[in-house]
């Protein structure tokens, strides 16, 4: 993979600028990172985002943070460019939604009828 060695300046000091690449070999590249909102200049949608089993994040010094199960929390765009929040999701989180798959394969191998909540 191909990390950004880029840097901007903010107020005389170098800020740090981030790569994301997804499972599928989706790649967001010159990122900034404002609280933990990663910020894009280019416009993000939902739909860039259909991997998430597997994230790479490299910052411009070569750190590499790696995230498994991750989820796309939020986007907004804003003028200076397009916010979004990608985290790991809890391991309550990866059960219940483990439960919720087993249950629906259960009614359907069975053709019963869930009632919607």
């Amino acid at each position: 993979m191909m990390s950004q060695k880029k840097k901007r300046k903010v107020n005389d000091m170098e800020e740090l600028t981030y790569s994301i690449e997804l499972a599928d070999g989706k790649k967001f590249e010159n990122l900034r990172l404002n609280g933990n909102n990663y910020v894009s200049v280019e416009q993000v949608t939902e739909n860039d985002f259909t991997d998430l089993s597997h994230v790479t994040i490299t910052d411009s010094e070569g750190n590499v943070q790696e995230i498994e199960n991750a989820e796309l929390l939020q986007i907004a765009q804003y003028d200076d460019g397009y916010y979004f929040i990608i985290e790991a999701m809890s391991p309550a989180k990866i059960k219940a939604m483990a439960n919720d798959a087993q249950i629906l394969y259960t009614a359907l191998a069975t053709d019963t009828l869930l009632e919607e909540e």
